[in-house]
């Protein structure tokens, strides 16, 4: 087990010390080639690049290997023959430069390495300015001990705006093309090619032709901008970064080799000219490309809400159609069982009116005869009591009229044999004998359907409740029953004039009277309106479409 572990501890050791190899080695070389471009010899380079590297090692694999940065800055600047005190100097600076940087970003600034927020940008850029100040205050310290008659001032504004400029040039290429781009369509790679023909074309224009020197260059060096916006646009970070770098190192080398847009004045106002003007560009292709970045994201997530709100509208539209399925079966399964209900209270009705009839009014005649052969045989025998025989025969024949209205009110007989409008005519010279209220029946249209034996009955049902309420409950003294029949519906309206009620009453629970009517409709698929008011009477509506009348006739 201490074998083992002991293995491999001294493989993640031989790892380790590989990775600060690898970082020693990347800042030497760097650091080397910065010096190469040095304004005040030998160590006040115009672009140090070893500073973005640094930095960018820090974030990528984080602070345990800032001893390779540190032990590269000592090598680098020792490598110039400096002494080893000032080189030991200027590589603390150095390395306080990434450390101090890198602790801003980490901890205050929640900086995300892929620079894909505008966000991002600005903390780099103030990251840059203050982590620089610590290598310029040292290196230029080191500097002006090393070389008399220099100038403090200069020599650390120089040295802050190189270490600057390599972090906010070299930082962002390192950490954006650590993850590489997807791989370009063929018109993306015709476009890039463009792209890159007309930068490199303009950049040897600006940068390395002898005519154009200091200001009269600027026109040209201004033609630059729009491809910084083209590459941050259409190519993002990728696009962004490498324009940053590549001008940037045109820019160097013009200036190194004598020509250019920043040749002319003192060493000092050549580094800000080239400073401001790279710093311009890498600012802004870094912003935009952060917006167009930000610009995807934000509709992405956009696309992406847009279709998760889809899916849940398709979800509860699926929901919602099962929902309503689920209940038109149940209404159907209701209307088909209130349907057989009616049916089956219907054949009771028929059945019990067949009953009295055929049962009980064939008794009551029996009484009535035999009470009538009793008040005559008692007449000649026994006369003091045949009054009361008469009047027996007398209640006998008023059972067996009521005994027949009872019937006919359970079972029709009229309806079946004459149809509904005849049976409508009866019930209606019924009532008036029974109840002696007014009862008249209108027939009107030329289109009155045959009705099958179930509609008929239903219909006639509900014009006997209506009749039935208006008498007992409404005590009308007049009732009017209309019958219109159209080529698109069958109506029936009941009016009378009695005392009325409330039109909530008609939806009252304990209202049986009006539920059995709109049981009845609602089989029937009509529309039942009923309208009153207390003193007005009342009136009740039924409309029958004519197409459930010719399905009704069809089945």
């Amino acid at each position: 087990m201490k074998q083992h572990a002991a293995t491999l501890l001294s493989h993640t050791n031989l790892v380790y010390l590989f990775q600060l190899s690898g970082v020693l080695g990347g800042y030497f070389l760097l650091g080397k080639w910065g010096l190469e471009y040095a304004s005040l010899k030998p160590i006040v380079s115009l672009l140090w690049p070893a500073s973005g590297f640094a930095l960018a090692v820090l974030l990528l694999a984080g602070i345990r290997m800032w001893p390779g940065i540190a032990l590269g800055a000592f090598l680098v600047n020792l490598s110039i023959g400096i002494g080893t005190a000032p080189a030991a100097i200027i590589a603390a600076g150095n390395s306080l430069e990434a450390i101090i940087a890198w602790h801003l970003l980490h901890h205050y600034f929640k900086f995300d390495p892929t620079l894909g927020r505008t966000a991002d940008v600005f903390a780099l850029l103030l990251a840059a300015v203050l982590g620089s100040i610590f290598a310029a205050g040292l290196g230029s310290l080191v500097y002006g001990f090393s070389v008399p008659g220099t100038h403090y001032v200069d020599a650390g504004l120089i040295w802050w705006m190189g270490d600057m400029a390599g972090i906010l040039v070299f930082t962002p290429v390192i950490l954006v093309w650590m993850r590489a781009p997807p791989w370009p369509s063929w018109r993306h790679q015709m476009e890039l090619l463009a792209l890159l023909g007309c930068v490199v074309w303009i950049s040897q224009q600006v940068f390395f032709d002898p005519r154009r020197l200091g200001d009269a260059a600027y026109p040209a060096a201004l033609t630059l901008l729009p491809f910084a916006v083209w590459a941050a646009l259409r190519f993002g970070r990728h696009g962004a970064t490498a324009f940053t770098v590549g001008v940037g190192l045109f820019g160097i080398a013009g200036t190194w080799y004598g020509s250019g847009l920043f040749i002319t004045g003192s060493p000092l106002q050549i580094m800000l000219r080239w400073w401001e003007y790279t710093t311009l560009l890498a600012v802004a292709a870094l912003l935009l490309a952060a917006l167009r970045t930000e610009r995807m994201k934000a509709w992405l997530a956009f696309a992406q809400s847009h279709q998760h709100l889809e899916m849940q509208i398709e979800e509860r539209t699926s929901r919602l159609q099962q929902a309503n399925r689920k209940l038109q079966a149940e209404i159907a399964a209701r209307r088909q069982l209130e349907c057989h209900l009616v049916e089956v209270g219907e054949q009771r009705r028929r059945r019990f009116g067949q009953d009295l009839h055929d049962g009980l009014g064939q008794y009551l005649t029996g009484i009535s005869m035999m009470s009538h052969g009793l008040a005559l045989a008692l007449q000649e025998r026994l006369p003091e009591l045949a009054p009361q025989a008469e009047r027996l025969h007398l209640v006998a024949i008023e059972a067996q009229k009521e005994g027949h209205n009872l019937a006919c009110g359970l079972y029709p007989a009229t309806l079946e044999k004459l149809g509904l409008y005849c049976a409508i005519e009866e019930l209606a010279k019924a009532n008036h004998e029974r109840d002696g209220v007014a009862c008249s029946v209108q027939t009107s249209g030329t289109d009155l359907p045959d009705l099958s034996t179930t509609t008929a009955i239903h219909l006639f049902r509900i014009v006997q409740e209506s009749l039935h309420n208006a008498v007992r409950h409404g005590r009308a003294t007049y009732i009017q029953i209309e019958i219109l029949g159209t080529q698109k519906a069958l109506q029936i309206t009941v009016r009378d004039n009695g005392s009325g009620f409330e039109p909530t009453a008609a939806h009252a629970k304990n209202s049986l009277g009006f539920h059995l009517m709109r049981q009845r409709a609602a089989v029937l698929g009509a529309q039942l309106k009923v309208a009153s008011a207390i003193g007005q009477g009342s009136e009740i509506s039924l409309c029958l479409p004519l197409p459930i009348l010719a399905s009704e006739s069809t089945n």
